[in-house]
């Protein structure tokens, strides 16, 4: 929005084009998974919720997957679809049906470099939609060691026409540890 010499704002001319945090949260200790409540007023008049995260699990891997999920919705609802590199080796892949959760990302395990975190985000569309299912765009990428790293895009779908009320990210394997985080915001 542009503001002209002598024009008075109003806060609701501040708020049309700002993305709105909902909510943030870095782990100082491990734990399983990290969840952001999207209270229904946060959602009515939002176009998309923006998933914004930072991970490293404990998992005795060099690299595994990160996932998402909402609404505490563990059954098999999900579908995604990714397109990886590996250093130089492209990759494609998809759930292959539906399963519980979308892949979001892969993130550093415990035999990765110390102090290495993947770093990504995802965009869902219409979150309070009652008539659509609730579709997910991202990119990602991790480094693993000085000599190897993950980058992709991702993609999927929750088989849901409710609104979503939590964003939920977590490891396939183990749990995320201490600097790990997660933050979601309305666009």
């Amino acid at each position: 929005m542009a503001f002209f010499a002598g024009q008075k704002l109003r806060a609701a001319d501040l708020n049309t084009s700002v993305p709105i945090r909902i909510g943030s949260q870095i782990l100082t200790s491990s734990q399983g998974s990290i969840t952001i409540p999207v209270p229904a007023s946060t959602t009515v008049g939002l176009n998309a919720l923006q998933v914004m995260w930072q991970a490293r699990s404990d998992t005795a891997a060099a690299a595994i997957n990160f996932l998402l999920r909402f609404n505490g919705d563990t059954a098999n609802h999900y579908l995604w679809q990714r397109a990886e590199a590996n250093n130089t080796t492209q990759t494609d892949s998809n759930s292959g049906g539906l399963v519980g959760f979308i892949q979001i990302g892969t993130i550093p395990a415990a035999t990765a470099t110390a102090n290495f975190f993947g770093t990504g985000f995802s965009i869902l569309s219409n979150p309070a939609s009652a008539v659509a299912y609730k579709s997910v765009s991202g990119h990602a990428t991790a480094c693993i060691t000085s000599t190897n790293m993950y980058t992709g895009s991702y993609g999927g779908l929750w088989q849901s026409t409710a609104a979503v009320t939590s964003v939920t990210v977590l490891a396939l394997t183990g749990n995320l540890v201490a600097g790990s985080g997660l933050s979601v915001y309305g666009l």
